[in-house]
């Protein structure tokens, strides 16, 4: 999801102004549709697994760094859902720039969030 997340953050967000209005509202329902296969499956399975392994496995409800990365965690899910999601109803509807760039500074949380995440996990796994 770490790799995921930067491509939409470097490359993906950004086309959203280079479009132009008028091919706007399909390359944004492009986006959703094709984005939520690839971010939606694998952001379930993430949280689904973190769940599994701190409510099965002592091991990593005891561990510091493995909570914190789980907490990491939530705070993607509540930003996707409470400022990510909003951001794209709202560009559902049509092009509007300000709401772009919103869209781009604040998917810099879940960016880092989840780059902040992927050390953590590793650092556990090695």
């Amino acid at each position: 999801m770490t790799g995921v997340i930067w491509l939409i953050q470097i490359i993906h967000y950004p086309l959203f102004k280079l479009v132009g209005e008028n091919t706007f509202n399909d390359y944004h329902k492009f986006h959703i549709h094709k984005t939520s296969l690839v971010i939606a499956i694998p952001m379930t399975l993430e949280l689904l697994t973190g769940l599994y392994l701190i409510t099965s496995n002592e091991i990593y409800r005891n561990n510091f760094i493995f909570l914190t990365a789980f907490t990491f965690l939530i705070l993607i899910w509540i930003i996707t859902f409470f400022i990510s999601v909003p951001k794209h109803d709202i560009l559902s509807k049509g092009f509007d720039e300000l709401t772009i760039t919103a869209l781009i500074k604040t998917n810099w949380i879940r960016t880092i969030a989840w780059s902040i995440r992927a050390v953590f996990l590793f650092y556990i796994f090695i």
